[in-house]
């Protein structure tokens, strides 16, 4: 097998280009070497991005990596897959409080309820993969705020839901934490319960 990985497919350059024109050089030669030689050689270059950014395909695999996932990190690919998110992250309820204007919650008191409200406790934290908000404003998708600093094990939020959906798009989280989607989902702790739908 002959392969190599694009390295820069997902990031618009003209890099890609030159490795591909690269590795089209290593397979002649190779096939060459194979005619000679009398043995079949299988090929492999293409990862999730350049698979997309590609209108061709004459390898013999393909190493779908995050858009196995529902992701890719390049919003403008020549070819748009539709791609759907595979998972999401909820978080069951654990206690429900009111928290009256001028209390604080959460360690350090980075946030101050500025009129009374109802604060729930929420069993997912950052040692569960969920990154440690601190003092920016973080949205959940249905539109809840957490309240103060996540706790290793818990979040408190604006809410007195029973469960709440904690993240829905590693791509737009991953965008409030100057990151990428791949860092999101391989924080997610392998102890957390998992249910296919």
């Amino acid at each position: 097998m002959v392969f190599t990985h694009y390295r820069s497919a997902d990031e618009l350059s003209s890099e890609l280009f030159w490795q591909k024109k690269n590795f089209e050089k290593i397979k002649h030669i190779s096939l060459k070497l194979a005619k000679e030689y009398g043995f079949k050689l299988l090929f492999h270059s293409f990862n999730s991005a350049s698979l997309f950014r590609s209108n061709s395909f004459d390898e013999d695999f393909a190493r779908v990596g995050i858009a196995v996932y529902g992701y890719l990190e390049m919003d403008d690919i020549f070819i748009k897959p539709n791609l759907k998110p595979v998972l999401s992250l909820w978080a069951k309820r654990v206690s429900k409080r009111v928290l009256k204007k001028g209390q604080r919650v959460g360690y350090g008191g980075v946030f101050e309820a500025d009129k009374d409200m109802i604060v729930s406790t929420y069993d997912i934290g950052y040692a569960d993969g969920f990154f440690r908000v601190d003092k920016k404003e973080y949205i959940l998708p249905d539109g809840y705020k957490i309240a103060g600093r996540v706790s290793m094990d818990n979040m408190s939020v604006i809410c007195d839901k029973e469960q709440i959906c904690i993240l829905d798009n590693a791509k737009d989280a991953s965008g409030f934490f100057n990151t990428i989607s791949y860092e999101i989902l391989v924080k997610l702790s392998p102890f957390l319960k998992r249910v296919i739908v």
